[in-house]
């Protein structure tokens, strides 16, 4: 059998911007088994498989078990999860910042932990809505429109986030990188205030998150070379 690889990526329309990095689209077809490793992230996953569920084999929390997942959210941690493939891999993988979780969403990132979260038990009717139009879209320009339209109209349905804590998220995970002690300076609080607030919308340390950061902008420069 010949090995078909297709695929696509898009960033959201103008209003997602900040709350969705991108859409990736996915097709692998004809290829070994193999497993997929999901590395830490700043950001957290949607998934949208097409066809067959997921197979996870390993989860990021040890209370959660393995086993098939179809349309899935998961949240930020600092732990790998591993995706098993029997050579068919196809769907699509929306990258959601935190201020998108509780915007889309309507949950803040510590709600979901790392956990692996059935799409529907968040989005309601709308996990419907985008697996089906995934599935019947004619190509991944009319999957990302169809994800466009649906993720906008969730928009305006939550609290707006405290805007200290977004800079401080910014500031500890982006390009530039900076100490837990300068990000706290930096907004105005203690350093325990920080890693209370951090503890309660992201369910992360502030430490650790210096560490994703670290870790996206290294993932990054390998992208790039």
């Amino acid at each position: 059998m010949t090995a078909v690889s297709d695929g696509a990526t898009a960033v959201p329309s103008r209003p997602l911007r900040g709350l969705v990095r991108r859409y990736e689209g996915y097709r692998l077809s004809g290829f070994a088994p193999g497993s997929h490793v999901g590395m830490p992230s700043v950001d957290l996953t949607i998934i949208l498989p097409i066809g067959l569920p997921l197979t996870i084999s390993r989860t990021a929390m040890a209370d959660q078990r393995p086993g098939e997942f179809g349309a899935l959210a998961s949240g930020l941690g600092t732990e790998p999860v591993v995706i098993e493939h029997d050579g068919e891999q196809h769907g699509v993988q929306i990258t959601v910042t935190p201020a998108g979780c509780s915007a889309l969403l309507h949950v803040p990132p510590a709600e979901l932990r790392q956990y692996i979260v059935p799409l529907e038990d968040l989005l309601g009717r709308d996990a419907a809505r985008l697996l089906d139009g995934v599935h019947a879209a004619t190509g991944w320009r009319e999957a990302f429109a169809l994800l466009d339209r649906t993720l906008c109209a969730r928009l305006g349905r939550a609290p707006q986030p405290d805007a200290r804590l977004e800079r401080a998220w910014a500031r500890t995970t982006g390009p530039t990188a900076m100490s837990v002690e300068q990000v706290a300076a930096e907004v105005g609080w203690s350093r325990r205030r920080l890693e209370t607030a951090f503890a309660s919308e992201y369910a992360v340390t502030p430490r650790d998150a210096v560490r994703l950061g670290r870790f996206a902008r290294a993932h990054a420069m390998l992208r790039v070379a």
